[in-house]
């Protein structure tokens, strides 16, 4: 089944945020300097100043990181940029990084709980995919079951959400309902397949 290239991750914050931009871009800052993340983190460029625009951006060498307002709400996403060569799951790759950011990003904060963790929104930029897929919303509705299914120990619920740069699915779930849980389940998964592999 062909998936859409820079599929895009995006969490929604469900309480007041605990600090201002300024500071979280400091602390973005320390993310690139300490190498926070599972990825080789470039830099942080500043968007606050364009309108619509990606606010606060994190370069990074797999994923770039995109923390934005929309409608005085946070909005925390990851973008898929280069695929692993051999990745044979992409779609769970770029969830299961956007998973790990946020967390990581919650915990900086002190702000566990910010962040909606049974609700996201996962889409792409592919021009192509849109285009030229036939019923591209089914093929990537089937794929986030079949991928995220195991992982969310559930059946996720999906709604087609509209309005925005590109055509999206919001995907709901019922458990894991905590980023504790979700990175904690993400462990066991790769602890699994590392078995498998050595099997």
């Amino acid at each position: 089944m062909i998936l859409p290239s820079s599929l895009v991750v995006t969490w929604r914050a469900r309480s007041e945020a605990p600090a201002s931009l300024d500071q979280v871009q400091e602390l973005l800052h320390t993310w690139v300097s300490r190498r926070a993340l599972d990825d080789i983190l470039v830099d942080v460029a500043d968007y606050r100043h364009v309108p619509q625009g990606p606010g606060l951006f994190v370069i990074g060498h797999h994923a770039n990181y995109q923390l934005r307002v929309d409608q005085d709400t946070w909005e925390f996403s990851c973008q898929q940029k280069a695929r692993t060569e051999g990745d044979p799951d992409p779609l769970r790759s770029v969830f299961e990084r956007s998973v790990l950011a946020c967390h990581r990003l919650e915990t900086d904060l002190k702000a566990k709980g910010l962040f909606d963790p049974t609700r996201v929104r996962i889409g792409s930029y592919d021009r192509r995919f849109w285009d030229l897929t036939e019923r591209p919303l089914s093929v990537l509705s089937a794929s986030i079951e079949a991928r995220l299914g195991p992982l969310l120990l559930s059946a996720p619920r999906l709604e087609i959400v509209t309005g925005g740069a590109a055509p999206a699915l919001a995907v709901s779930w019922t458990a894991p309902r905590s980023f504790d849980e979700l990175t904690q389940r993400i462990a066991e998964l790769a602890s699994t397949r590392s078995e498998a592999l050595r099997a």
